[in-house]
């Protein structure tokens, strides 16, 4: 069952039954107003209208901080669940190391896959370290009471069937880079993924680690792209964000 209330008559009809305002706050609704559970889903798995109420993003939000979340979390988790609803399908997160990152994958892997939207993460990382402690985090009894699941993954390195009957794999620019079969977006052509490139501002456009994972982003279901940083050190173009140009910015 769907996590999120997808159908516009069901959003239109809780929106009526609220009369057009928050259930918590009590303040105006607007379009993007949040379909919440009553009772967390995590505790009663259902996604019924009469379970739900239409709340305002703020109040959604710190219902979530309630849980446990910081409140960058808590507003990621808030986005995630608006984009499951209204077509999104791509998120950048500027999260500073540090700041609680590796709970991202949690918490979108599960509101996706509970969404039927994705069946499987592939979270990419910079390094064999973060790929390990990756992997140790999703697992780890605090990150599944924060991100109310119980997934497991797999750590992958251009393996075939990666995620060994997990819930998704972790891995790294540099394996990534080295697939030159192509298995990983075999892989992506056999499930639909949830693409996770973590400290993207490593993937410079143009080169190697961006044209080994043009393939991926094209055929991925949802992209998440996480970084503490929108600039490079040598100030070249981030690989997969969209620049504008500056001198024609204000034209």
């Amino acid at each position: 069952m769907s996590r999120t209330l997808r159908s516009k008559s069901a959003r239109n009809a809780l929106f009526k039954a609220s009369n057009g305002e928050c259930n918590i706050c009590g303040v105006p609704l607007s379009r993007g107003f949040h379909a919440d559970h009553i009772v967390p889903y995590s505790v009663s798995p259902e996604t019924n209208l009469h379970d739900m109420q239409a709340t305002c993003p703020t109040c959604n939000l710190k219902k979530g901080a309630s849980l446990g979340l910081r409140k960058h979390q808590a507003e990621f988790k808030a986005h995630l669940e608006a984009a499951a609803s209204s077509g999104v399908r791509t998120i950048l997160g500027d999260i500073t190391p540090g700041g609680g990152k590796s709970l991202i994958p949690q918490l979108a892997c599960n509101i996706l896959k509970s969404s039927d939207i994705v069946d499987k993460l592939c979270w990419v990382v910079p390094r064999e370290l973060l790929q390990e402690q990756g992997a140790t985090d999703f697992q780890s009894q605090k990150g599944r009471s924060l991100a109310q699941h119980n997934l497991s993954i797999f750590e992958a390195t251009n393996d075939c069937d990666p995620t060994r009957g997990t819930d998704g794999y972790v891995t790294t620019y540099q394996a990534i880079a080295a697939d030159s079969a192509g298995i990983n977006a075999f892989e992506f052509e056999r499930s639909r993924y949830l693409l996770v490139l973590d400290e993207v501002h490593h993937v410079q456009d143009g080169g190697q680690w961006h044209r080994q994972l043009a393939p991926l982003v094209e055929r991925a279901e949802f992209l998440i792209l996480l970084t503490g940083t929108l600039e490079r050190g040598d100030r070249k173009p981030i690989a997969f964000l969209q620049y504008k140009d500056a001198a024609n910015a204000c034209a």
